[in-house]
């Protein structure tokens, strides 16, 4: 079980959810729009042998909003800084789609604190693809923002996305979006979230063993070939594992699959 915490340095305010004392730290990093709650699938299991931190990025979910600094430049010290005067000792990065990008920022940073890395399909590609043009990723972030500009209906748009979802879920999807600042959207639909970046220069400083799980690309995964390619090119410690039938969020549309690679890996570090 976790337990929300928060951390603050230089006026800035994150949430995080902390588990039981069980092993090294395993931090995890969640992607654009979502928030610690996110990795709930694979917390069960991961916990029982790890020292679990989940953190919500800024802008989202408990922690500061910060208008006009949501780039991953911005969002990097963030994660830094919890590393270093909150946990103090090296940690294993766990990043969902930007929060994968964030994790190799991350680990190129401060490479004596980063063990390792494990990329659930990150959303890298992004640098050169326009948002809008990201089938179902592009699609869910412009609703998000319509939701919050009010535009359109918290309901319908969940609906939309999750016919089957109930009234519990509706709640928490809900919650989870009014809780975004929608300065952050803005970034992301003009394409602005990777500006001051060079993700090539960044890749190479990725020294760490670093694991990349991606879905099929009909069911929404953001990792092409030529993209696994890039990557592959730069990380020198890469491992990439295709997990069939997952899209964008391996942890929810395969987790098992998922956990079992997870655990594989863990075991070599």
């Amino acid at each position: 079980m976790l337990t929300e915490k928060t951390f603050t340095a230089d006026g800035f305010s994150m949430n995080y959810a902390e588990g039981p004392q069980n092993g090294a730290p395993l931090v995890f990093l969640h992607g654009a729009t979502l928030w610690w709650k996110d990795f709930e699938p694979l917390f069960q299991s991961l916990e029982q042998n790890w020292h679990i931190y989940a953190c919500d990025m800024r802008g989202h979910g408990k922690s500061s909003h910060t208008p006009g600094n949501y780039r991953a430049v911005d969002f990097c010290p963030d994660v830094v800084d919890f590393i270093q005067k909150q946990i103090r000792e090296p940690v294993v990065l766990v990043g969902h789609s930007n929060g994968g990008t964030l994790a190799l920022l991350t680990a190129a940073q401060i490479p004596e604190l980063v063990r390792a890395v494990i990329l659930l399909d990150p959303a890298t590609l992004a640098r050169n693809t326009p948002i809008q043009s990201v089938p179902g990723a592009g699609d869910w972030i412009i609703g998000v923002g319509d939701v919050l500009e009010s535009r359109r209906s918290a309901k319908d748009f969940i609906l939309e996305f999750n016919p089957e979802a109930d009234e519990v879920e509706l709640q928490n999807t809900e919650s989870m979006i009014r809780s975004i600042d929608p300065e952050f959207i803005s970034v992301m639909v003009k394409n602005k979230f990777f500006e001051g970046l060079k993700l090539e220069e960044v890749l190479t400083k990725v020294l760490c063993p670093t694991l990349l799980l991606c879905g099929d690309l009909e069911l929404g995964s953001l990792v092409s070939e030529s993209e696994m390619e890039f990557i592959k090119q730069h990380i020198p410690q890469l491992t990439s594992v295709h997990i069939k039938g997952a899209g964008h969020s391996p942890h929810w549309d395969q987790t098992e699959t998922t956990l079992k690679h997870i655990n594989n890996f863990l075991k070599t570090i």
